[in-house]
C-alpha cells in the first residue's frame, strides 16, 4: 500500500484538518503545544 502525504501551510482554511491530524483530544495527551520543541533563544 502506497500512501501519499501533502504539506500545507496552517492557515483559517486549512485549521479543521489540522485538527484531524491532531485528534478530538490534541498530539500529546491533549497538548498541542509545541514550545518544548524549541531553545531559549527561539
Amino acid at each position: 500500500m502506497r500512501t501519499s502525504l501533502t504539506v500545507r501551510e496552517l492557515t483559517k482554511a486549512t485549521w479543521s484538518d489540522f485538527e484531524v491530524v491532531m485528534g478530538a483530544n490534541g498530539g500529546a495527551r491533549g497538548c498541542w503545544c509545541m514550545h518544548w520543541r524549541l531553545s531559549i533563544d527561539e
